[in-house]
């Protein structure tokens, strides 16, 4: 007489339940940490070389979600007179600023149609280092320096450096 083990198949069916159960936890587990570490950098590259000059507001807030902050501020608009002189405009612009966590800052300056005028991308990590193109050349935040960057054509207007107490700037028209 030869003995054969019964097989119970509802053991074999929860055990496979459970493993994969397990599995899919774990996933979403490690697909978390990785949207809220490592990448994170690569998603806001990505959308932020989505961006360009005169986008709408509400395309950046899909990019990057709410601003932290939003104010209205008077800035000079430097424009070109009927003698190719630099004239300074005054201008009403809304800025809106996003923190990228501990990567970075995003702020983006609005005119009264929500057009997104300027953009600028602020590094605070080593390892956020975004290659961004200025003109025909490529850069890296945080590393590359700006006289590394060719002297403006004769087509240029600028350079506007401005030196304050506790702020600073720089313009250039290309």
């Amino acid at each position: 007489m030869t003995f054969l083990p019964t097989i119970d198949t509802k053991l074999n069916v929860w055990t496979l339940a459970a493993v994969l159960t397990a599995l899919y936890t774990l996933f979403g587990l490690v697909r978390g940490w990785w949207r809220s570490s490592l990448g994170k950098r690569r998603q806001l590259i990505r959308a932020y070389r989505r961006m360009a000059p005169y986008v709408c507001h509400d395309y950046v807030k899909d990019l990057f979600g709410e601003p932290a902050w939003e104010h209205k501020q008077t800035v000079h608009k430097y424009g070109a007179d009927e003698r190719d002189e630099a004239v300074p405009q005054d201008a009403e612009l809304t800025v809106r600023t996003w923190p990228l966590g501990t990567l970075g800052f995003l702020v983006t300056w609005s005119n009264e149609h929500d057009e997104v005028l300027m953009y600028s991308l602020t590094t605070r990590s080593r390892f956020f280092r975004p290659r961004v193109a200025v003109g025909p050349h490529r850069i890296t935040l945080g590393r590359t320096p700006l006289a590394s960057l060719p002297a403006p054509g004769p087509d240029a207007a600028g350079p506007w450096p401005a030196l304050g107490a506790r702020r600073f700037s720089y313009a250039e028209q290309h």
